[in-house]
C-alpha cells in the first residue's frame, strides 16, 4: 500500500472481466477497459486492483456472510483469497487471465503466517486442558435426551451448562 517515504512509481492493473471496470479515487473516476491492462501511479493501481478483486470474488460467489446475533449484517471476501487475486491483477504485461482458474487458485492458496497448533502444544502448562470437559459431555448427554423429556432438575442443569459453556441452541 501507499507509503509516503517511498518514491512514487507506476504499476499496471489488468481487468480480466468482459466489462469495463470504473472506480473513483478522490472523486475522480478511473477506468480499466475490459480485457486490457493500464498503468497507474502505484497507490492508485493498488486501490483499483483491490476493488476489482472484490468485484471478481463477489461475482464468482466467493464471499462470506458476516453473522452477528444470528442475523446477517453484511458480507466480506476472504482476505487470503482477496490478496491472491490482487497480486494476480497487478503488474501483468497485458496477458489474459482465466477467471475460473484464478479464483480456484485463490481458494486453494495457503494462508500466510497461520499454522495449525497441535492440542498438546496448546495444553502445555495448563492444568485443565482446552477442549472437551466433563461438563461438555454432560451437556451433550442432556441435549441428546431432548429438552422436553428432561426432568425439572435436569432442565435446570441444562440451562446452567448452556449459559456456562456459551452454547447457542
Amino acid at each position: 500500500m501507499y507509503d509516503a517515504k517511498k518514491p512514487i512509481g507506476t504499476r499496471t492493473v489488468t481487468n480480466p472481466l468482459d466489462e469495463d471496470f470504473t472506480w473513483t479515487w478522490d472523486k475522480i473516476p478511473y477506468t480499466v477497459p475490459a480485457r486490457s491492462t493500464v498503468s497507474f501511479v502505484d497507490y492508485l493501481a493498488e486501490h483499483l486492483a483491490k476493488h476489482l478483486a472484490t468485484k471478481i470474488l463477489i461475482e464468482k460467489g466467493r464471499f462470506m456472510d458476516i453473522i452477528k446475533n444470528d442475523k446477517r449484517i453484511g458480507s466480506a471476501v476472504s482476505q487470503n483469497e482477496h490478496q491472491h487475486v490482487i497480486t494476480a491483477l497487478l503488474d501483468r504485461d497485458n496477458e489474459q487471465i482465466d477467471l475460473d482458474s484464478l479464483v480456484k487458485k485463490a481458494k486453494a492458496a495457503p494462508t500466510p503466517g497461520i499454522r495449525e497448533i497441535p492440542a498438546e502444544e496448546l495444553n502445555k502448562g495448563i492444568e485443565e486442558p482446552i477442549g472437551k470437559t466433563d461438563e461438555n459431555d454432560e451437556f451433550e448427554a442432556l441435549s441428546k435426551k431432548g429438552y422436553l423429556k428432561l426432568t425439572f432438575p435436569e432442565r435446570t442443569r441444562y440451562k446452567e451448562l448452556k449459559d456456562k459453556l456459551s452454547v447457542k441452541v
